[in-house]
């Protein structure tokens, strides 16, 4: 008898225009991943600026299954809003026992620097890089 599980990975950038690659393997009982989402979830640039826009895309994420045997393609990955629900995008794919799951992110949103002299504003921030996750709901055994 088969099971919905939930495993998150959370990538973390170092800046615009370079890619975090990532890898990492599915616990033995996952059997099929079945839904996949990708989401910014923490911070931005390693800057003082203005935050995007709720919902503006930030970048895209690759990502391939059984040590690159199944490729899902290219995701675009939001800035997610506050209170807000998002549903798995739907996939199919057998997930082979020990193989590799691996990636990378693509981080392409620019921040609205403040000009010199300017104080921090109200909604500005300072962080150190992004993260973004990676949802994957899965059939285990």
């Amino acid at each position: 008898m088969s099971r919905i599980t939930f495993h998150n990975v959370r990538i973390k950038t170092v800046a615009t225009g370079v890619p975090a690659f990532f890898e990492f393997v599915l616990p033995a009982h996952v059997r099929k991943v079945v839904g996949i989402l990708a989401l910014h979830t923490i911070g931005m640039e390693n800057t003082i600026g203005l935050l995007p826009a709720s919902n503006a895309r930030l970048g895209w994420m690759h990502i391939e299954f059984n040590n690159r045997g199944a490729s899902l393609g290219n995701f675009d990955v939001y800035r997610n809003e506050e209170d807000a629900t998002y549903d798995y995008q739907e996939t199919s794919v057998e997930v082979d026992k020990g193989k590799l799951v691996t990636g990378f992110y693509y981080h392409e949103a620019e921040v609205v620097s403040l000009p010199a002299g300017i104080g921090v504003l109200a909604g500005s921030f300072v962080t150190p890089g992004i993260i973004f996750s990676v949802y994957l709901k899965c059939e285990s055994e």
